[in-house]
């Protein structure tokens, strides 16, 4: 079986554990480590299929959390970037003696609209996937020129487009997991620490998530005003606040 390579960041006590989103990388998190690093110790994922572990191939949701689980530390703090928000969540699922916390941003415990539950529609999420296989670079650009990134900064232009493209078989099966996994009943019912940071312009995860979200006693939720799905790249200041009032009061 081929190796999984993570990088570990700084010198901290606390580990944070930093799961990227649907068809990025783990360089989504560069602003988000610079603010961090100096407090923690940061152990960044390339989930198998991308980036550094490009070689990895996996068959499902369940073959990642065992990935995950072997090569990462127990009592640490999991934070999740959108589809990475469902990865922590099933984690924390599984394994909740692993897990000190959970953070979730611009995420929600289902993606997908139901009775009652604000979300999108599994054609949306089909259409990206389609879009994706048939021209990853250009999809992920036009994402990204949505969320008004491209034409602002060349740097992370740069930093997000200049990588190789994720094998298909990962672009699927993280399409899978939107469409399959749903924790509002583990959100509801677990003593896991749960954080909700949102964004109020989020396209992916409609704003109505966070008032239902905030109702639930069990998890503390924030929206962060004129933010879009990329939070973590313009709003990483504010995100960064939140991680922190958060860690400290589950220490």
């Amino acid at each position: 079986m081929k190796k999984f390579r993570l990088k570990i960041i700084g010198n901290g006590k606390i580990n944070l554990i930093l799961i990227h989103g649907w068809a990025f990388d783990s360089n989504v998190w560069i602003y988000i480590i610079q603010n961090l690093y100096k407090y923690f110790k940061i152990y960044l994922i390339d989930l198998p299929g991308y980036g550094i572990n490009s070689n990895i191939t996996v068959n499902n949701i369940e073959d990642i959390i065992r990935i995950l689980k072997y090569n990462c530390p127990n009592n640490s703090i999991w934070i999740g970037w959108s589809l990475g928000g469902l990865i922590v969540n099933k984690i924390a699922n599984k394994f909740p003696k692993k897990i000190l916390g959970i953070i979730n941003i611009a995420s929600s415990p289902c993606f997908i609209k139901k009775i009652s539950w604000p979300g999108n529609s599994k054609k949306i999420f089909y259409n990206i996937y389609k879009n994706m296989k048939n021209n990853y670079f250009k999809t992920i650009k036009n994402f990204l020129e949505i969320q008004m990134l491209y034409k602002k900064n060349n740097f992370l232009k740069k930093k997000l487009l200049n990588h190789s493209q994720p094998k298909n078989k990962s672009i699927k099966i993280g399409l899978k997991i939107i469409l399959e996994e749903d924790f509002r009943k583990f959100n509801y019912y677990t003593s896991i620490p749960i954080l909700y940071i949102l964004g109020e312009y989020d396209s992916i995860i409609p704003n109505k998530t966070y008032f239902i979200l905030k109702e639930n006693k069990n998890i503390n939720c924030v929206n962060i005003q004129k933010a879009a799905h990329t939070l973590i790249l313009f709003n990483y200041e504010e995100v960064c606040s939140h991680i922190l009032i958060f860690i400290k009061n589950i220490k």
